[in-house]
C-alpha cells in the first residue's frame, strides 16, 4: 500500500474555504493557492450545472424533463448515475437514486440552507420512490431513460 503523499519538509500548507454546492468547501495546497482554487471552482461549477437539482437549467433538470425518453448523457452525469446505480446494486436499493419526487413531496425542494433556515415544523411521511430498477442505463452508450416520477 502506497504511502500518503504529504508536503516536503518547510513547504508551507495554505487554505482556502467557501461556500459551494450547499455546503462548504475546504482547500488546502502547498503550492499556488489562487491556481488551485480556480480549478476546483472549475471542477465544482462542472458538478453544478450537470447534476443540481435545484438548477432548472442542469442537464439532471432536463432528463427529468425527458422523462419516458432515451437521453443521452454527458460523461460526467454519466459516471454519477453509474456510480448511484451501483451504490443501489450494492445496497440492495437501500441506497436509491430514484427518489427525487419524493424529496419534493416532503418539502426538500430548495437547496438545505433555505430549508433549514425555515421556521415551519418538518412534516415527516413516506413516500414510494419508483425503484433503481426502474432505470434504463447504458453506460456505455451514456443513455438513460428514466419513468416519470423519479
Amino acid at each position: 500500500m502506497p504511502a500518503a503523499a504529504s508536503a516536503a519538509p518547510g513547504a508551507a500548507i495554505r487554505n482556502a474555504s467557501w461556500r459551494a454546492l450547499g455546503t462548504h468547501a475546504d482547500l488546502l495546497v502547498t503550492g499556488d493557492l489562487d491556481r488551485a482554487r480556480i480549478a476546483v471552482e472549475v471542477v465544482l461549477a462542472d458538478v453544478d450545472r450537470t447534476y443540481s437539482r435545484f438548477r432548472s437549467d442542469s442537464e439532471l433538470t432536463d432528463v427529468n424533463r425527458r422523462a419516458g425518453e432515451t437521453v443521452r448523457l454527458s460523461s460526467l452525469l454519466a459516471r454519477a448515475i453509474g456510480a448511484a446505480i451501483r451504490a443501489a446494486q450494492l445496497t440492495d436499493g437501500l441506497c436509491d437514486p430514484t427518489i427525487g419526487q419524493a424529496l419534493l413531496r416532503i418539502g426538500y425542494d430548495a437547496d438545505f440552507a433555505l430549508v433549514a433556515a425555515s421556521s415551519a415544523p418538518i412534516e415527516l411521511r413516506l413516500e414510494r420512490a419508483p425503484g433503481w430498477r426502474t432505470l434504463r442505463f447504458d453506460p456505455e452508450a451514456r443513455t438513460l431513460r428514466a419513468p416519470r416520477g423519479v
